[in-house]
């Protein structure tokens, strides 16, 4: 049973655990996979020579959006989606299909961080900084090695 009071129960939505994966491969998955490249290669190359008009804010959402359309694609390649688009709703949706990824649970909660906004009762925003961009650029260079 879902958690009392989750919108999974609101719902009517099965547990996660139990829901059925579709077996069918979504197609134009790997569009989603060239996208992911593209946005990332974008988000490096900005991060490393146009910092005058690419902010750490936009930096941060550029890498988000690699992650997303890699892990999307990978999703789609597995007959699956996200329920959700935060990070931690993608990596729950990735360890659906590829198991346990320890290695971005940490790194997705810190991505996650700077912004919570699919509530309007906690709507909340923090900006990244110059320091914080290597490790969010890390976190997008993991992902694209990961669905490689």
């Amino acid at each position: 049973m879902p958690l009392p009071g989750s919108p999974g129960e609101r719902l009517g939505r099965p547990p996660k655990k139990e829901r059925n994966i579709m077996l069918v491969r979504i197609t134009d998955w790997h569009k989603y996979l060239g996208e992911g490249e593209k946005y990332l290669e974008l988000a490096r190359g900005a991060a490393a020579k146009r910092r005058e008009i690419f902010t750490p804010v936009i930096i941060y959402n550029v890498t988000a959006m690699a992650i997303e359309k890699y892990l999307m694609g990978l999703l789609m390649y597995h007959g699956t989606l996200a329920e959700n688009h935060t990070m931690l709703d993608l990596l729950d949706a990735v360890e659906r299909v590829a198991g346990p990824q320890p290695q971005f649970a940490e790194d997705f909660r810190y991505l996650d961080s700077f912004q919570d906004i699919c509530s309007l009762e906690n709507y909340r925003r923090s900006e990244p900084t110059w320091e914080d961009i290597p490790r969010i650029l890390a976190c997008g260079v993991q992902v694209s090695d990961f669905v490689s």
